[in-house]
């Protein structure tokens, strides 16, 4: 099976797929979170902030799932995380990350 078998490389909204093009980290993260099975609806107060990334960029989630440290536990769905902050097996329960399939 191949990047785009998987849904892991989408190509653009316009319908075009530009093998030839460079990545940006945008698209680079987004493929990296794909793989990964790394989805989230990252409102956290612990969420990591960059003065380059807007919340209304289509990459927001993907970039905030990538930079902000954080343990996680799969949910039932096998999409959605939980998120935990600390040190591992005694982790604080913070919040619950609802996430969903991103196919754009």
């Amino acid at each position: 099976a191949s990047s785009i078998d998987w849904s892991w490389v989408t190509g653009y909204e316009d319908g075009t797929f530009r093998p030839n093009a460079y990545i940006t980290r945008a698209e680079a993260v987004t493929i990296i979170n794909k793989m990964l099975v790394r989805y989230g609806d990252v409102t956290s107060d612990h969420a990591m902030q960059w003065p380059d990334v807007s919340k209304t960029d289509w990459y927001y989630s993907n970039v905030i799932e990538a930079t902000t440290e954080h343990n996680f536990t799969r949910n039932a769905d096998g999409w959605n995380e939980t998120w935990t902050f600390g040190t591992g097996v005694d982790d604080e329960v913070i919040e619950s990350v609802s996430g969903s399939h991103i196919t754009e």
